[in-house]
This record gives C-alpha cells, structure tokens and sequence, in this order.
C-alpha cells in the first residue's frame, strides 16, 4: 500500500484498510473507524460519513487531522474513495465482514486457493467457488446472494446520498427491492413512502423532486393521498371523509384540490381506494383493504347471527353448583348468564374490569364445555396474554395469529372459509387488542356450527392497529352482551381493582394511609418536580420495592409512563434504570442507545419472519458490537437480530401505557403529572393501573391524577363496523 498520508492543497490524504467498526449512527452515515494504515503498528483513527464501510475495504480518505477532547488525535474525513482489497489479508477480512455465512477459516481457504483473483470469481465465475473445500453449490448461491445483496446496497446508498436516508433505510429498500432498487425508485419515487417501513412522504418526495417530478404531478396526488389514508390507518382510522383529507394534503403540500380529488376518484377506479356516501351526503374514502376488512368481517359476523344457538347444556344448574363447590368461588347471577351466554350463544361479548370474574367464566365455560365432549379453542393477541389464559384454564392457548396460521411468506392466514379452524368454541381473550385485520381472519376461519366467545374489557385502550372491533360489537346491539360490573376479586385484589374502577366511573382513586408496618397494593407518591419523580421512580425500582415486597426489579416491576419524551418520559426513565440496574460491560451502541447484555428491550413492529410481535419484550443473551448483531430471548426463544433489524428494539425498563397492552406485571410504578398534559386520558390512566396485579405505585401530584380521571373524551376512530353489523345498506349480501 502507499504511504498512508500525504497533503494536498492543505489538506491530507490517508489511505489505508478498514480495521473496525467502533461506532455508526442509525439516522445518518455518520461513523467512528478504526483504520489500519502501512508503516504503522497502530491502527489510525477516522470519523465522517461513509456508506455501509466493510472490514478490510480499502479507503483513500481526504481530510484534516484534529484533537478531541475525550478520544484523543482523529483523522476528520470530507471526501474519500472506496476500493476493493489489493492484498490476500484484506480480501480475507473482507469476506469474513461481508458476505454471511463465510467465517475466517473459509476465507483464507478461498484466498488461498484463488489469491488475489478471488473477489472477481465471486463476481464474474461464482460457479467455480465448488473448487475450494468446503463449498457446496448450495453454499455458492448464500454467497453469491449476499455479494449481490452487498453490491446493490452500495449502489443504492450512493444514488441515494444526500436525500437523508439512512443506511438501515437502504437496508430495507435493498431487502425490498433487491438490485432492482435504483430502476424502481427512478420509476417510482413515491413507492418509498408506502412500502418501505420508516420512509415517510416527505423523504419519498425530495427524492422524486430532484428526479425531476413536477409539484402538480398526477403521480405525486396520488401518492400523498395513499400515504395520509395510510397515516390514518396508523392512528387507528379505516377511513378518512373526503373534504377532511383534501383539508389536510392543500394545506401540507400544496396541492391544489381539484388535483387531489382527481387522484382520489382515479385510485377508486383502479380499485386502490373505495368511496361511499354517509347517510348525511358526507363522502369518505377507504383504503380498499381496509374497506374489504369492514365489509367482510361484519358480513361473517351477520352470518354467525343467524346460526342457530346451542341448546343450554342439560341439568346446567347443577353443574354451576357443583364448578362453585370445587373452586371455592360463588358465581352471581350475572357471571351464571355470562356462562350460559358463552356456551350457547353462537357469537357473544362478555366484557368488564379487573376483578369481576372474566377469568372464572371462562374456566367454567372450559370445564363444562369439555364435559359435554366439545372441543374448546383458546387464543389471544399477544403471546403473553394467551399464557396467562393457558395457566388459568389448564387448556393449551396460541396467539391469534399462530391459531390462524399467518404466513409471513405472502401475509396471509391459512386458517380461512376454505380451511376452517377445528372447534365446537373458540373463546378469544384481550379481546380490546384485536384490529379489523385480525378480527377479519378470525370470524372468516369459524366453521359452520361453531362459536365465538370475545372477552375483554372495552374500558381499556383500543387496538394499536386500525378499527375499534370490541367497542363496535357491543354499541351495535346485534350480539348479546353481558356487562359485568360487580367486584369479586376484592380480598386480593385490595385497592389496585377497587381504584380501577372508581377511576373508570370518574371519581379520584383512593389513598388510605397504612397503618403501622401494613403493606397495600396501591400507593400515591406525591411529587411536582419532574426531575424529582423520576429520581423517586428510580428508587422506587431499585430499591424501596424490592426491599419492602421482595419484588425482582430486573422481572418484577415495570414502569409505565403516558409519554416518551421530557424527564419522566420513557427514554429518560429507560436510561436512568439501565444506569442502575445493568452493570454488564459487553455494549453495542446504536443511535443514541447503548445495549447491553443483560438488557430488558422492546419489540417495536411485528415480525413475521422471526415470530416476534409489536409489544413482545424480551432479554439480550449475547451480542457483537462489530458485526451489530444480537440474540436475544423471548421466553423459551432466541432470536437472532441482525444491524437492519436493531431499529426495532427499545429499551424496556420502562413502557409506554398502549405498549404495555395485553400485559400483566407483578408491580407497576407510574408517573403521572401535568407534565404529561395531552395524554392525561381516563383510559390511559385506567389501562395503566390495571397492569398492575400485587402492586401500584403512582407518583405525581393530584391535580395531574384529577384531570385524567375527568378527562373521559375518547377520541373517535372513524370506522363502521357497527352500523355494517346492523344491516347498513352498503352491506354485501351475505
């Protein structure tokens, strides 16, 4: 190699071999390298933007040298040139960095064997590879993939430079679009926006403007108006009235409306959009996946109506006296109907709050179901909540989407009206959770004859995805219902279920001082001072709960908070907790995150692929920070995650409310101050205490506690689903 530095123009040349990766950030290609330079034991080191650097690449850097005040001399890097490895170590290290599943003795097999022609057989005779030992031609097309794979990336991070997209961004691109990526986005910018997770209309629409795409451009309407129903759909909409969408997009990005209405009558005819007429001559606009959800679903819901019910099981009165003698628990007369409900009904709803007895319902159902020789299928949204309903009941229990059978190869269900599921009674629980695409795939999968039990507590946050499925099936009147409303669980329950329910009825929880050494479930910590709470949430993690309940704070306690940012926010909180409750050394820096092992952390999007879903917490076992990767344990599994995969991940010490949903933790600790003004809601502050089972700690100041108590506006979500189920005249025939 040449002399790795030299100046021109009063600025210095160094070239050299990347060594390591020391740092990268994920939201711009800003990196730390370490640089191994000739004539020098000591590897240099270099910091600037590069796109997607490989270990044993070689760089011609152009740049100064400055000191910095913790890291000491470092290279500052403005421009450089990237060039493939000229020497047998650096094609070596580079094909170990590079290409997955090649590890450092493979590699110097295939140097060995083809010197310093190997990165142009991978490339030009990749068939050749089966020579070297080792090398099957199975093995030929991993390689061959992931060159590719690695060569299409370069390619797309250079055309992509300076439209503020990030490297995991053009990971995902790459991964959707593979070598094609470049003709696609010159075809289609706007593709970017709704396809690729995490690109937003307006990165897509800098891209096709400096591509040349005019600002009035047909194809720009149509793809802000796809975008903002997608939006939509995010905050929980299946659809948008037509003025208000038109509203939004004039004023965004100014388009002019007749534009945009043009675009929304063109994307209806090509059958991307569908438009109906509300009874008051307002027009509204689905998504057509969204609208064929809501049509279907109520459509099966309608027919399950007119299905004859079960005959009530013989000598039923008994049978609930001899369930009460052999648990111990005496049923009121409204959980007798629920029960009689359930068994009978061929679609019904039991809702209610913590302690009225949702869970001895169901085992009783369960029990005398399982008498009568009927076969009983138990789900629920999250992996957790279907746990829980395994241990109460002794019955095995599957998530939705695993009962289903989801297949994330084509993003269908094979559990459908042609294939249905085997059960005389399925009986859903978290039922709160559930969106209108799951709603759709589950009543399209009950066979004929069968019944559908939803239970769940329509107090609590909606679904984080689109619709209000178990709110629409109660106000529609269509189903029967049972609402329960008594309290049972009020021994063991103590205060956490008693304040549950005063909060949902409007009125300030209640905060009994203890008397002498007594301990409660349920304290208030008065505090006003942000910065404050959250040092007295952190003690109270650490310490004070630990030492008092005999409580693990690492998998006992978990912090919720209404909002991310400010001092009591999640990602303060989180950084505050990981300082005082991981002392591990092994790290992996990542954005503004450092991970360690031993770290609890959150799954932030569902994952077909690796069986992990949006809300899934789990714990890291190992990591590299070179190779950015990290397995990590969810329950009885460990699932690899790789550098595109790791934006995925949150620290999870402490929890949004609406992440913690379907969730049960033995101690919840939860701030709640005027702070936190704009989501100080009663079903926020409901959702979050009931997660709570031995204990809840909140901490703030009453004021704060008042207004969400008070404050029971529930902002709408615009779906029919209700007025479907009624009969409504857009209703297909069923």
């Amino acid at each position: 190699m040449e002399n790795h530095s030299s100046s021109t123009s009063g600025r210095e040349i160094v070239r050299g071999s990347v060594e390591r990766i020391t740092y990268e950030h994920p939201d711009s290609d800003y990196k730390v390298l370490r640089i191994k330079v000739d004539g020098s034991s000591l590897p240099i080191t270099v910091v600037g933007s590069f796109l997607d650097p490989q270990i044993g690449e070689e760089l011609q850097m152009h740049g100064y040298w400055a000191r910095h005040a913790q890291y000491g001399q470092q290279f500052k890097v403005q421009a450089y040139e990237r060039r493939s490895p000229t020497t047998i170590l650096g094609i070596q290290r580079y094909l170990t960095s590079m290409v997955r599943g090649i590890g450092p003795k493979l590699a110097e097999r295939m140097v060995t064997y083809f010197g310093l022609e190997t990165l142009r057989i991978i490339e030009e005779e990749p068939e050749r590879l089966v020579e070297v030992k080792g090398i099957s031609k199975r093995r030929v097309g991993d390689i061959k993939q992931s060159w590719d794979r690695h060569r299409a990336l370069q390619e797309v991070m250079v055309f992509l430079r300076g439209h503020d997209i990030t490297q995991n961004q053009a990971l995902r691109i790459v991964r959707e679009y593979g070598r094609d990526a470049i003709s696609i986005l010159r075809a289609n910018p706007y593709r970017l926006a709704t396809e690729i997770r995490g690109i937003g209309f307006k990165t897509a629409d800098a891209i096709a403007q400096s591509l040349g795409v005019p600002p009035d451009s047909m194809e720009r309407a149509r793809a802000a108006v796809l975008f903002h129903l997608g939006r939509g759909g995010e905050q929980g909409h299946l659809y948008m009235p037509l003025h208000e969408l038109l509203g939004v997009l004039t004023e965004s990005l100014a388009i002019q409306p007749t534009r945009l209405e043009d675009a929304v009558y063109a994307l209806d005819r090509e059958g991307e959009l569908v438009i109906e007429t509300l009874e008051d001559d307002t027009t509204i606009v689905y998504r057509s996946v969204l609208a064929n959800c809501e049509r279907g679903a109520a459509r099966d819901v309608r027919a399950l109506l007119k299905q004859k019910g079960r005959p009530e099981p013989p000598k039923l009165t008994e049978r609930l006296e001899r369930f009460q003698l052999e648990s111990g628990i005496r049923l009121a007369a409204s959980q007798k109907e629920a029960i009689t409900m359930g068994l009978c009904a061929p679609i019904s709803v039991i809702t209610g709050g913590p302690g009225t007895g949702k869970t001895t319902i169901v085992r009783a159902i369960c029990e005398i179901s399982h008498e009568q020789g009927l076969e009983v299928v138990l789900a629920a949204p999250t992996g957790r909540a279907a746990k829980r309903m395994q241990e109460a009941t002794g019955l095995g229990s599957k998530t939705l989407h695993r009962l289903l059978e989801f297949s994330p190869r084509d993003g269908s269900y094979q559990r459908n009206q042609e294939r249905p599921l085997v059960g005389d009674l399925v009986i859903v629980d978290e039922a709160s959770m559930i969106d209108i695409y799951l709603f759709y795939a589950l009543v399209r999968a009950i066979p004929y004859g069968s019944r559908l039990l939803l239970v769940g507590d329509a107090d609590q946050l909606p679904s984080v995805g689109p619709g209000q499925v178990l709110s629409d099936l109660i106000t529609c009147e269509c189903l029967p219902v049972t609402r329960l409303k008594e309290i049972f669980r009020q021994v063991d329950g103590g205060l956490i279920v008693e304040n549950a329910h005063r909060i949902n009825c409007g009125k300030m929880p209640a905060f009994p001082k203890p008397l002498n050494d007594q301990l409660l479930d349920f304290y208030f910590v008065p505090c006003d001072d942000p910065g404050k709470a959250a040092s007295i949430v952190v003690e109270m993690v650490t310490h004070r709960i630990p030492k008092r309940f005999g409580l693990d704070a690492l998998t006992d306690i978990q912090v919720l908070s209404p909002m991310h940012r400010g001092q009591i926010g999640v990602q303060n909180l989180n950084d505050l907790l990981q300082e005082k409750l991981n002392a591990n050394k092994s790290s992996l820096r990542f954005g503004s995150t450092l991970f360690y092992v031993g770290d609890r952390v959150l799954q932030t999007r569902n994952d077909y692929d690796k069986d992990v879903f949006n809300g899934d917490v789990g714990w890291i076992e190992a990591l590299d920070a070179e190779e950015f990767t990290m397995k990590i344990r969810f329950d009885e599994r460990v699932i690899d995650y790789e550098r595109s995969d790791l934006d995925d991940l949150r620290l999870a010490y402490a929890l949004s409310v609406h992440k913690s949903q379907g969730s049960e933790y033995a101690a919840v600790v939860m701030p709640v101050m005027t702070q936190h003004y704009m989501m100080l809601q009663r079903n926020l502050l409901y959702t979050g205490l009931t997660r709570g089972k031995r204990l809840v700690v909140l901490v703030g100041t009453e004021k704060a506690l008042h207004i969400a108590v008070q404050n029971a506006q529930v902002r709408n979500r615009y779906s029919r689903l209700d007025w479907r189920i009624r009969g409504g005249k857009h209703a297909p025939p069923s």
